[in-house]
């Protein structure tokens, strides 16, 4: 049993949840996952079976999430609320579960030791009801919400949540659990025990749930100490449509419904036009973060609408792919048979041929894997550590290295850290991750033919690239035919005689001569550019 007192009037609480007693404490309260459910509220004298080591009768109301099943996971959110009180309380009991308090939506706190420090409890106690103080008196002021977490072969069961200041002895006290045991029939039991046991291991992912709707306050110059009048939540006027919906909770359902209006082309055309940056190398309007006024009109308008158009059909982006790739304007060569035409469109922005251009960061690296036979074609898996040089130091340094070779996987499971990043990587141009980039800088420095020249990288995959085509000796062919096939792998053309003879001529009877030569044929440029 619980102790009778009341917390809601300890010490002036600001507010209480008293999932006990309170028929309306769970009322804007926020699920996420299977776990925490409506009828997750338990009254008292109610019977449970999930998470306990047999049916109990509940001896006092809360809410629990094993109601149904241990092997269901989720989350209960609390509405916001501003902090007022130095503490926040919690009586709870569970298992390899915990509570976690968020100020001002900042839900990276579980990485913030520093700043949010006590704001994470483990609640490992299933058999004792245990008050668990959180100390909030840093935040007076500011927004927070609570929320109970279940994502692991456990439970938590809440009776109550007061904002207040120090509760007395009595009540921080832990309490031992008196469940009173039920008795049902065998075969009901072990139907429970099959289907708890056929339950699926759950998949996660970050998602958005809507909390507790609030318009925030518009800051003067950016300043967070210095809030104006709140900003009602709406769309953006540059949306074209009819008269603006009514906004429901956040408003995020009725943004998503007018991006995908059948009278907003803005986002058809906006995806037709990344579709066509990504695959032609520039995008008919050259901005592809910025269609607006601001942006660059586009080249041809109409073949932009008659993209989106197609597209908005049945937003099927493999078909608005397979559009622009079997279209004669992708299968151009970079040359044009009239002089005229470098005249008249120089730089090939009326499509008149194809523009010359540096594949991207990835994709030189994955193509040296290829061309060298070190390629992993694996589909997914963890991703693999970044090779850390010994000049890459600073905060964060991760305890351990990866290989240098990035295990042979492509370059989309090589791991990214944002203060080490893979110097081969950024001296190609990729985006450093600290914001989205539609449209990558592609720049032509010394760096880069300076990294082609020495990096660890690409002097690896050179002495494997050598020592695959010198292994072609023992199969009879010839080093002229040799060098003819790895120009082929590199360029993906038929090599030129004169090119054939220059390279044959540098080779001799060394590992070292091969290396050299598959060194200058992944350092050169044409390995660089698409034509």
């Amino acid at each position: 049993s619980l102790p009778s007192e009341d917390p809601l009037h300890v010490n002036g609480a600001a507010f209480t949840w008293d999932f006990g007693d309170d028929p309306e404490a769970w009322s804007g309260w926020a699920n996420g996952g299977w776990s925490f459910r409506p009828r997750s509220v338990l009254r008292t004298g109610e019977v449970i079976f999930a998470g306990e080591p047999g049916p109990r009768r509940v001896g006092t109301g809360q809410i629990h999430s094993a109601v149904m099943a241990r092997g269901l996971h989720g989350t209960a959110r609390s509405p916001s609320f501003v902090i007022e009180q130095p503490f926040v309380h919690v009586l709870a009991r569970g298992e390899r579960s915990r509570i976690r308090v968020y100020i001002d939506q900042f839900w990276l706190n579980e990485r913030n030791e520093l700043l949010f420090e006590t704001m994470i409890q483990e609640l490992d106690h299933p058999d004792t009801w245990q008050v668990h103080s959180i100390d909030v008196s840093r935040y007076l002021g500011h927004n927070a919400y609570i929320e109970f977490i279940d994502d692991d072969a456990g439970f938590v069961a809440v009776d109550w949540v007061v904002h207040g200041g120090e509760l007395p002895e009595h009540l921080v006290d832990p309490m031992s659990l008196d469940l009173e045991s039920v008795h049902l029939p065998r075969v009901h039991l072990e139907q429970r025990a099959r289907l708890d046991a056929a339950l699926p291991v759950p998949t996660r992912a970050l998602a958005m749930v809507d909390g507790s709707p609030a318009d925030s306050p518009l800051l003067i110059r950016g300043d967070p100490k210095i809030p104006s009048d709140p900003a009602p939540r709406g769309l953006a006027a540059a949306f074209p449509g009819g008269e603006p919906p009514q906004i429901v909770e956040s408003g995020r359902l009725q943004l998503a419904d007018r991006v995908i209006d059948p009278d907003n082309p803005l986002t058809a055309r906006v995806a037709a036009n990344r579709a066509w940056h990504h695959l032609m190398g520039r995008g008919l309007s050259t901005t592809p973060d910025d269609l607006g006024s601001m942006g660059k009109a586009p080249s041809h308008p109409e073949l932009l609408d008659h993209l989106a158009v197609n597209f908005r059909a049945d937003w099927n982006l493999k078909g608005l792919i397979k559009q622009i790739v079997m279209s004669r304007a992708y299968s151009m060569a970079s040359t044009h048979s009239d002089p005229r035409a470098v005249e008249i469109d120089p730089d090939g922005r009326l499509l008149s041929r194809a523009v010359i251009r540096r594949v991207s960061a990835e994709r030189l690296r994955d193509a040296m894997l290829v061309v060298s036979g070190s390629l992993d074609r694996t589909m997914g898996g963890p991703p693999v550590p970044v090779h850390l040089r010994e000049s890459m130091q600073g905060r964060g340094r991760p305890g351990q290295s990866g290989p240098i070779d990035g295990n042979n996987r492509r370059s989309i499971y090589q791991e990214v850290r944002r203060n080490f990043l893979n110097p081969f990587m950024t001296a190609f141009d990729m985006p450093v991750p600290a914001s989205t980039s539609g449209c990558r800088a592609v720049s032509n420095v010394p760096e880069q033919g300076l990294m082609m020249l020495n990096d660890p990288f690409i002097m690896e995959l050179a002495v494997r690239f050598g020592a695959r085509g010198r292994a072609n000796l023992d199969d009879g062919l010839t080093q002229t035919e040799i060098v003819g096939d790895m120009i082929t792998a590199a360029y993906a053309r038929l090599p030129y005689e004169p090119e054939i003879e220059l390279l044959t001529a540098s080779l001799d009877d060394t590992d070292d001569s091969w290396t050299d030569l598959a060194h200058a044929i992944l350092a050169s440029a044409e390995f660089r550019y698409l034509r």
